[in-house]
């Protein structure tokens, strides 16, 4: 995994509001206008690190019915199978 760029491979939630940024001088938008909406998160933005989370969160329990989240740290994932025992990420 390219941990350098892990929090530009998400997507902004439809949960959250528009984020908006300013251009910088001398560039224009497409419409003539100075700023821009941003579609993917960029480093500094607050909800990169939890857009991140999510895109992960939802690749895990997607992809194998078997993971489940843990309710203490939810950043832990677990399998416990009775055959081959317990797996976390």
């Amino acid at each position: 995994m390219d941990v350098r760029t892990a929090y530009l491979q998400s997507e902004f939630s439809t949960e959250h509001d528009d984020i908006w940024v300013r251009l910088p001088a001398g560039f224009k938008s497409k419409c003539g206008h100075s700023f821009a909406k941003v579609l993917k998160p960029l480093y500094g933005i607050r909800q990169a690190g939890r857009e991140w989370f999510i895109t992960n969160r939802d690749f895990i329990l997607n992809h194998d019915p078997r993971w489940r989240q843990s309710a203490v740290e939810a950043q832990l994932y677990f399998v416990s199978d009775v055959d081959s025992g317990l797996f976390c990420v």
